[in-house]
């Protein structure tokens, strides 16, 4: 069962209905009849489900959950982040440009609710949370969420951290496709613009959206096959472009998705859309085809010109070999190691810095449970770094190993290991090193790469027999990405995947007790 994010807001919870109230008040009459459903009762509601399921794995961890003021901040964001599509300040708008613009007239609907009641509904915001839920309502959609505007802040003591509040909005959002965001019967209604017309067919196809096990699963049903082939690609696309622009901060939050195998149901009951919408849909999502191939090997283009030029640098060949062993002092715990061997090529011709910035890896590691009342004096007993070895020679290295923040050590611990070797041009190093870990039984270790590489990732798991790894693969180049999982033997399960590494690219290794 998902988390209930609305169980934590503690003291908020009154206000938050206040919110909601006010929300469902302004939204009696709604000026967009042509549009998909955007109602607080309706839309508010089922973001906020899927909030309770992106935030499910979040909440679990305690160095990384969203405090009481971050869960009331997002909650009430969720009910009012459409409300700028009831802008009616200025008459000389059209429908199209409050729609386009809405997430800013919502911020203004938001702030002008404080600051000017006489020219704006109360919304019921406290005014010491409405630049907060402003901003991170506007945040849905915005484009650029790196802005410094989203910045954390720290409020009566805690950080607030909006970059990652609007983030789930954000795709909280988008997600919200499915059947119950229309009615059919108003396009027969209303003379409806055709984009709108098909983004209610895409929606009307969907029977609903479900994340587990960090996976978006899609269902549809629809009349005929061919329904597939004009929909399906759309609606991933557009799923897949709003989690790239995420992802990092997404990341950084510990939240890792992708989109899981679809379900698929045809009935003759579904309506057909008319074959005028119909051969505008498949038109379309051949354009889109064509434009995102066109976009992702310019990116490609980009990133490996800007590699070979401010780097140099290539892996041919990365290797992981990761234990996973039940840890006898502490029990209900996993001992992690990971082994880690590259080749690492100076294509240009002047020498550069073996590692990015110095840095050979760095990370933070989450505490066990078990661990949070009571962390050990030491953070090497959770996290650690040794063995730094470069053409088979021992090198030295500076290494920080420490709590985040020495008050308040169940945030995590953070390794930064730092070592300032330099490869001649033209030449070729071999490097390896080993990194611990004290882990959870339902855990996972992620990587990113540094390097362009071609060619084949190789990671051997070794682990109990009742410990069941699976592996994430993500990248940025092209899609033509050949891997591979063999279970040598109960305690062995090795991973493959051949093909371009952009920096930037990796895995996630996940595993649970079967």
């Amino acid at each position: 069962m998902a988390f209930n994010l609305r169980r934590k807001v503690g003291g908020y919870s009154a206000t938050l209905k206040v919110i909601r109230d006010k929300a469902i008040e302004t939204w009696k009459n709604p000026k967009h009849r042509f549009f998909t459903d955007h109602t607080p009762e309706g839309h508010s509601e089922r973001v906020i489900d899927i909030l309770n399921h992106l935030c499910d794995d979040l909440m679990k961890i305690k160095a990384k959950r969203l405090n009481t003021q971050e869960l009331f901040i997002l909650l009430a964001s969720a009910y009012l982040h459409d409300i700028g599509m009831q802008y009616g300040k200025d008459p000389k708008l059209t429908l199209i440009e409050i729609r386009d613009r809405h997430h800013l007239f919502s911020e203004e609907m938001i702030l002008g609710s404080i600051e000017d009641r006489q020219d704006y509904r109360d919304l019921g915001v406290p005014e010491e949370y409405a630049d907060e839920i402003a901003k991170v309502s506007k945040g849905h959609r915005q484009t650029d969420l790196t802005a410094k505007e989203y910045d954390p802040k720290n409020k009566g003591g805690e950080q607030i951290r909006l970059r990652l509040l609007a983030a789930l909005l954000s795709l909280a959002d988008e997600l919200d496709l499915s059947y119950k965001r229309v009615i059919l019967e108003n396009l027969k209604l209303e003379s409806v613009p055709r984009e709108d017309r098909i983004h209610w067919w895409r929606c009307y196809y969907v029977e609903g959206v479900s994340i587990e096990d960090g996976k978006i699963c899609i269902g549809y049903e629809f009349p005929t096959i061919d329904y597939k082939e004009a929909i399906v690609p759309s609606i991933e696309n557009q799923i897949e472009t709003k989690m790239d622009d995420l992802r990092d901060i997404l990341w950084d939050a510990g939240i890792r998705l992708h989109i899981g195998e679809n379900r698929i149901e045809y009935s003759k009951t579904k309506i057909r859309m008319s074959k005028e919408d119909f051969d505008f849909l498949r038109g379309r999502q051949d354009q889109i085809q064509k434009t995102k191939r066109k976009r992702t090997q310019s990116v490609i283009s980009d990133i490996v010109k800007k590699t070979q030029e401010i780097a140099g640098l290539n892996a041919k060949l990365r290797h992981y070999e990761i234990y996973l062993r039940k840890s006898k002092q502490k029990p209900g715990l996993i001992l992690g190691e990971v082994f880690y061997s590259a080749l690492i090529s100076n294509e240009s011709d002047v020498a550069k810095p073996l590692f990015q910035d110095g840095k050979v890896c760095d990370g933070i590691t989450s505490i066990p449970s078990s661990y949070l009342s009571k962390p050990p004096s030491d953070p090497e007993e959770i996290a650690t770094f040794e063995g730094l070895r470069i053409n088979e020679k021992t090198r030295n290295f500076k290494k920080s190993v420490q709590y985040l923040n020495s008050g308040n050590k169940e945030k995590g611990v953070r390794r930064e290991i730092i070592c300032d070797e330099i490869i001649e041009p033209k030449s070729m190093s071999s490097i390896s090193y080993v990194e611990k870990f004290l882990l959870e039984k339902v855990d996972n270790i992620s990587r990113r790469f540094v390097f362009l590489s071609f060619g084949t990732i190789e990671v051997h798991v070794n682990h109990p027999a009742d410990i069941l790894p699976g592996i994430f693969w993500f990248r940025a180049s092209e899609p033509e990405l050949r891997t591979s999982r063999t279970i040598v033997s109960p305690n062995l399960t090795i991973f493959t995947a051949e093909g371009k590494w952009m920096p930037g690219n990796g895995f996630l290794l996940s595993w649970k007790q079967s």
